[in-house]
């Protein structure tokens, strides 16, 4: 068994995703795919509808499929033997599987920030994953398609409350009046 502690560099290699990011990244903000590089090779998650198989992947670092390369960030060092760094790996293939990634909530950008915080106990930048945060919070989550909102989100629709206007009272003319209103409380059309 390899037990030779061995010191690597742990790059997070950030992607653009979209050229808004041109606009954006000056503000902290932007649309990021991340792969964290070891040895010479990227790890990285996506999501595929294969039951039961990992979503985590490896490539050429600085080479992700469908987007841009923007920069390299090391993170720190990681002090461990290969088949430490072999178990670290094996056990995050199967808690990434390819049917739990959301591009919100479960997306990259979380992998990265799990396996570097196991590696050198370091957090990723935080502008990285900094628009699926934005899009977690429930006001922006409500306006979002549903396929991108939480799949714990009821979709039943809900009985619309009591109307304020019913009952009887003085009209601003004067008159005596009962009235029976139904009115529909608006929220984001899609909550």
């Amino acid at each position: 068994m390899d037990r030779q502690r061995l010191t690597t560099k742990v790059v997070v290699n950030v992607y653009d995703l979209h050229d808004v990011n041109e606009k954006l990244y000056s503000w902290g903000l932007g649309l990021y795919h991340s792969g964290v590089e070891l040895n010479g090779v990227e790890y990285a998650f996506g999501g595929h509808d294969v039951r039961g198989a990992t979503g985590v992947f490896q490539c050429r670092p600085r080479v992700a499929p469908g987007a841009k390369f923007r920069e390299a960030i090391h993170i720190g060092d990681a002090r461990l033997s290969n088949s430490e760094l072999n178990s670290i790996l094996d056990k995050l293939r199967t808690e990434y599987l390819g049917p739990s990634y959301h591009v919100i909530n479960r997306n990259c950008n979380h992998f990265a920030a799990s396996l570097v915080k196991q590696l050198t106990g370091n957090d990723l930048p935080p502008w990285i994953n900094r628009m699926a945060w934005w899009a977690s919070t429930p006001v922006v989550r409500c306006c979002l398609p549903q396929q991108l909102r939480d799949v714990d989100t009821p979709t039943a629709p809900q009985p619309p409350p009591p109307s304020p206007f019913s009952g009887s009272g003085v009209a601003l003319n004067g008159s005596s009046t009962t009235t029976t209103t139904t009115t529909t409380t608006r929220h984001c059309s899609r909550c």
